[in-house]
């Protein structure tokens, strides 16, 4: 099968459902070209479909999927076409995407960051504000 058949069949593999399976079909690609980072965009995109679709945990409490690989078969594929807004964009979101299904409240919208009260000086000096001196 030619490689381009490859890739055909592991976007069909993703319409229909079956992320584990373009998974299995991009690491294929991965291994016969190392150097498109087609392969590496593909398998990533998989696995985050296939963690938003069915989660990451498995039965007993631990990752179905490493993290940690998403986000470097993306930082890979960015690396090798680093002209192409699509995996940077895919990059960036997933990183955004994995630190939210870490810690939920990086996402809400809901957090405000306010600045630490002002501290009292102990020396001569008349600034109040830390690290500001």
């Amino acid at each position: 099968m030619s490689e381009e058949d490859l890739v055909t069949r592991a976007a069909q593999h993703i319409t229909q459902g079956d992320f584990m399976g373009a998974m299995t079909l991009f690491d294929s690609h991965v291994e016969a070209n190392p150097d498109d980072p087609a392969g590496y965009h593909g398998w990533a995109e998989s696995a985050l479909f296939e963690i938003q679709q069915n989660g990451n945990i498995d039965d007993k409490g631990g990752d179905r999927i490493n993290e940690g690989q998403v986000a470097a078969y993306l930082r890979k594929a960015s690396g090798l076409a680093p002209d192409n807004a699509e995996y940077l964009a895919a990059h960036a979101n997933a990183l955004l995407e994995l630190t939210a299904s870490r810690w939920p409240y990086a996402s809400s919208r809901s957090c405000e960051i306010s600045a630490p009260p002002p501290m009292r000086s102990t020396s001569r000096s008349t600034c109040t504000r830390p690290l500001a001196c």
